[in-house]
């Protein structure tokens, strides 16, 4: 008899039915013990369980803890975890014309009621992603990897920031105020699970780029604004504004990237930038090491806390190091 059938039996009972069996097993409780399965499904106890489907070449991610386990989508039925490990947040982008899920792993979790870690990559991008893939850092939250998640790190020391600085070669810079320089602004890839939140109160990625070069020519009338796209940002987005706005030009280096970072060019972008704007981009974290005044549109982001808010461009000495 399977555990299928047994379960249907089972709830099928009726309570003399019930108190007949509690009375047998009363009669029998000194017979030789039944072996008890992990669960009454069968299925194998585990701690963590990640789906392999999202281990793509971006995450080459591998379990060394006793109990985590990494398994095709449809054997989920034979084990039973306490978490699960996720690759990223749903997004908009997953649901197919249909209404179905393009990946149904992330609509699974949530109906477990299970607590599951979120991973995403390093919130540090400057020379991240080099060397052995078993040294890679990536972001880790519980339900999300932005601010949003738990991260029980409290009173943490400074360890693992110290080890991030020395492997990566970060350096910090205090702020610089000076007269010159081009206020920058940096785009993200249009459907990337960060942005959500903007396409939610914007509706198009290019409602919000022409707000905020409107908020920029506000207060700083003379000021050179460059459009820094992402390598997958859609050129509608961006592409027309260009010499439709007086003073408003396209990065030259913008391309000259690496695929996990921004690479050289973005660093000639940021050399000349008297203060960055982004929606919640990790180019925030970036520029604000390096003593560069930023604003940030997302209080989610990594980057807020350290980040002027929009309301705030007009002085860009309101930023607290």
């Amino acid at each position: 008899m399977s555990a299928g059938e047994l379960f249907i039996m089972v709830t099928h009972l009726s309570d003399s039915q019930k108190k007949r069996l509690i009375k047998w097993g009363e009669q029998h409780k000194n017979s030789k013990p039944i072996p008890i399965p992990d669960d009454f499904f069968n299925r194998t106890r585990v701690q963590m369980i990640g789906f392999k489907h999202q281990f793509t070449k971006d995450f080459p991610i591998r379990f060394k803890q006793e109990g985590w386990k990494i398994i095709d989508f449809n054997e989920r039925g034979k084990y039973k975890s306490e978490y699960f490990f996720q690759i990223n947040v749903d997004k908009p982008s997953n649901v197919n014309e249909d209404g179905t899920n393009k990946d149904p792993a992330f609509e699974y979790i949530k109906s477990t009621g299970k607590p599951y870690l979120v991973c995403e990559l390093s919130a540090f991008r400057e020379n991240s992603y080099k060397g052995p893939k078993d040294d890679w850092l990536y972001t880790l939250g519980w339900f999300n990897f932005l601010r949003q998640g738990y991260f029980p790190n409290t009173n943490s020391p400074e360890d693992r920031w110290k080890q991030i600085q020395k492997r990566q070669k970060i350096n910090m810079s205090d702020w610089r105020f000076g007269d010159g320089g081009y206020a920058l602004i940096c785009l993200q890839k249009v459907n990337d699970s960060t942005l959500t939140p903007m396409h939610e109160t914007h509706g198009k990625y290019r409602h919000w780029l022409v707000q905020v070069i409107n908020q920029i020519r506000n207060l700083y009338p003379k000021i050179k604004i460059i459009i820094r796209p992402h390598l997958r940002t859609k050129e509608g987005n961006y592409k027309l504004i260009e010499g439709y706005i007086q003073g408003v030009e396209i990065s030259k280096t913008w391309e000259d990237r690496s695929y996990f970072e921004g690479g050289e060019g973005l660093q000639k972008d940021l050399d000349g930038a008297k203060f960055v704007v982004s929606y919640n981009s990790n180019v925030l974290t970036q520029a604000v090491l390096q003593g560069i005044p930023s604003v940030c549109y997302d209080i989610r982001s990594m980057a807020a806390p350290v980040c002027l808010r929009p309301d705030q461009m007009n002085n860009l000495k309101y930023v607290n190091k």
